[in-house]
């Protein structure tokens, strides 16, 4: 019978668990990876159905904010679904190119929460907290 790979162990070593960063690292590539897919289809999708284009135009010159990169258009479908490509790639351009746009993108949507006319909505919050996930994920 062959020894299985924990059981060739030296006696008396535990395992070592590797840090929190590196275990979380792949599921958070996998949420930014999603998220930009799902952006990408909420895009395409906009572009196509005129009352929710309507909506998210709305949103996009009102006093709502909109999460990173919604912004109902090919343009922004294309970026999306190239980023999406290219971060589940692990390309490091990527990365900082999502860095550099999504964490200025939060920092602006975190300091006008603390004005009375944007905190007054949720789906400020809500675009604030998807965005902030996105750029956690990063």
């Amino acid at each position: 019978m062959i020894p299985r790979q924990q059981d060739r162990r030296p006696q008396g070593t535990a395992a070592v668990r590797p840090p929190l960063r590196v275990r979380l690292r792949p599921g958070a590539a996998a949420v930014t990876v999603w998220y930009l897919r799902l952006q990408a289809v909420l895009n395409i999708v906009a572009v196509l159905s005129l009352p929710f284009r309507k909506e998210v135009h709305e949103h996009n010159v009102g006093e709502f904010f909109t999460p990173y990169l919604a912004t109902a258009g090919l343009v922004s479908a294309a970026l999306a679904l190239f980023l999406a490509v290219v971060m589940r790639r692990r390309k490091r351009a990527a990365w900082i190119f999502n860095m550099l746009l999504a964490g200025p993108l939060f920092t602006l949507y975190a300091l006008a929460l603390t004005q009375d006319a944007y905190r007054q909505h949720v789906f400020n919050w809500i675009s604030t907290l998807l965005t902030g996930v996105f750029v956690v994920a990063l």
